[in-house]
């Protein structure tokens, strides 16, 4: 096959597809020693937060483009603290408030054999659950997971906040800072890539009408 230089150089400039497929297969929360259910609220020392990744589902997607990113929901957050308890026993006391670490772990499929650990600092605002301010703030510290050759992805989970009881969704998101070398050199031509190949084939046998007829 050949084609005209001009089709050539247009066709080794052409951007090529290179999507990367993942799967995130498993998650699963680790909370730290000081949630938990105390038999009573009168000297309470822990936090009742219950975290949960039952309703997790399978995940699988792709990434094409460095920059791209994919958002799923990971888990619930369920912020159950209550005001019982007898005066300053009553809401979040001081004794609350330590050992609010949170672990939320990623198992990505075994192509890749990856799994991921995210870090959050739990924060608990001693005083009553009922009044308008803020109780507990959970924030997640973004992680770069290096998925070798070259390819980088960002795991990030979105903060919360409460403000009184409730059950939030955690959600998370996997972002493409780069892909694995492999990809590039396995890429499927895009569309616009087999245009310029035809164009230049057709080039080519006009070429070779007009030297035939001269």
């Amino acid at each position: 096959m050949i084609l005209t230089a001009t089709a050539a150089g247009a066709l080794a400039m052409a951007p090529a597809a290179s999507a990367l497929p993942l799967a995130i297969t498993g998650g699963a929360f680790m909370p730290g020693s000081g949630y938990g259910v105390d038999p009573q609220e009168n000297g309470a020392t822990l936090l009742d937060v219950r975290f949960s990744t039952s309703g997790f589902a399978v995940q699988n997607f792709s990434l094409d483009n460095v920059g791209d990113y994919f958002t799923f929901k990971f888990g619930t957050v369920d912020f159950r603290e209550t005001d019982a308890g007898n005066g300053s026993n009553a809401g979040i006391r001081a004794h609350e408030t330590d050992h609010l670490d949170v672990m939320a772990r990623l198992i990505f499929a075994d192509n890749l054999g990856i799994v991921a650990d995210i870090a959050a600092a739990g924060t608990a605002i001693p005083g009553l659950i009922g009044d308008p301010a803020a109780d507990y703030l959970l924030a997640w510290d973004p992680v770069t997971v290096d998925i070798g050759q070259g390819g980088k992805l960002e795991i990030t989970l979105a903060p919360l906040s409460f403000s009184g009881n409730g059950l939030q969704d955690q959600m998370a998101t996997i972002t493409l800072l780069s892909l694995p070398e492999a990809s590039h050199g396995q890429a499927v031509p895009e569309p616009a890539t087999l245009s310029l190949l035809a164009l230049g084939l057709l080039g080519f046998a006009v070429t070779r009408r007009k030297s035939s007829n001269t």
